[in-house]
């Protein structure tokens, strides 16, 4: 009598967790492609002429990867960072080319003090800086104004440098 009570319900359990398992399958899959999508504007940004963006594996939490991909060459990898900003957490999008040279970042979320922490994105000597630096050289100035921000950015754009460092093999 026992066994009949825990059967029925074991029963339930195993197809209700098979059905989710095949669900899973099919609709992961979906939802990155989806994600994905939502970031082309931001690549789109730094690789205008690039047709192609693949994700690639980054063992950094704060930021994810991938490769841009023009004329069937590996131009250049972006990295989507996340980093704690005066406010909130700061997203922004670089680029590093295939020579080591960064490009100007791009920002999907920043949410700190308008005209203060947001001069990250509007100052144009902090922003050129990018352009001028390059992996091996790596230096970059903060705001006086905006300290506490654009040190989060500059600090996010060191980890992609030095994830760079340890995938610029893919860009070969």
């Amino acid at each position: 009598m026992q066994f009949k009570k825990i059967i029925g319900p074991s029963i339930t359990i195993v197809v209700a967790s098979t059905i989710l398992i095949v669900m899973n399958m099919f609709i992961a899959p979906v939802a990155q492609d989806k994600q994905l999508a939502s970031k082309q504007q931001y690549f789109k940004l730094i690789y205008p002429a690039a047709k192609q963006f693949s994700p690639v594996s980054t063992t950094h939490s704060q930021l994810q990867a991938y490769v841009a991909q023009q004329n069937g060459m590996n131009v250049g990898i972006v990295y989507e960072i996340t980093v704690k900003g005066y406010k909130d957490d700061i997203v922004f999008f670089i680029g590093i080319n295939r020579d080591g040279t960064l490009e100007k970042p791009v920002y999907s979320s920043l949410n700190d003090t308008p005209g203060i922490g947001t001069k990250v994105e509007t100052d144009n000597d902090f922003g050129d800086q990018f352009l001028e630096t390059t992996i091996d050289d790596f230096y970059l100035d903060t705001i006086s104004s905006a300290t506490i921000t654009s040190q989060a950015v500059v600090d996010g754009t060191q980890l992609a440098v030095q994830a760079f460092g340890q995938m610029k093999t893919i860009l070969e």
